[in-house]
């Protein structure tokens, strides 16, 4: 058996009677649409006269640090990550939206800049390598950090992407803007197999 909240039950129940054909039914689902729509719009707008306040001061203040030269942690969305769309009324933030994502970008960059080092270090010893053995393995370990270093900057916003310097391309190299897609593919493929 099938239990719906009451809320849900009679919405369903006043959309079926307006199904129907019942002119009440219909009147009374078009003004409670009409209102859920309201309120989103409101909110909506809300939020984004709340985000060109906030964008508006923190610009400012972050124009004051550098004059005065005060060194203060950025605030975190940094005001130039929060995207407002003044067309659709939309607000997207493009960068850490609080301290936990903060964290969690900042340790990705860190692996990037990793990953960038090692890709340069590797490149550079497979070049000069006259040993057969020892290159092989100096392509694999430049390939592996290389595919570290795409699968991390596939997954940012446009704005943020780095890149690469050193890159191989070499057959078996990752490409950038399509090794996080490839990794996708292979994972599900991947869980695809594992129940067989």
């Amino acid at each position: 058996m099938i239990e719906l909240p009451a809320i849900q039950a009679s919405t369903r129940a006043l959309a079926i009677s307006a199904m129907k054909g019942s002119r009440l039914a219909q009147k009374q689902l078009a003004d409670m649409v009409r209102a859920i729509e309201a309120k989103r719009h409101e909110g909506q707008l809300q939020l984004l006269d709340t985000m060109i306040e906030y964008k508006k001061r923190w610009t400012a203040e972050l124009k004051r640090r550098r004059q005065f030269n005060i060194d203060e942690p950025d605030p975190v969305p940094h005001p130039d990550h929060v995207i407002l769309n003044l067309r659709k009324g939309t607000v997207d933030i493009e960068g850490p939206a609080d301290e936990q994502e903060k964290e969690f970008w900042d340790h990705r960059f860190a692996r990037m800049d990793d990953a960038q080092e090692s890709v340069t270090y590797f490149a550079g010893k497979y070049r000069r390598c006259r040993d057969d053995r020892l290159k092989a393995q100096y392509l694999e370990e430049w390939h592996f950090e290389q595919r570290m270093f795409d699968l991390l900057n596939d997954s940012l916003p446009e704005r943020h992407k780095r890149r690469l310097t050193d890159r191989s391309y070499a057959e078996g190299a990752s490409r950038q803007g399509k090794t996080l897609e490839e990794f996708r593919r292979n994972k599900a493929m991947h869980k695809d197999f594992v129940g067989d």
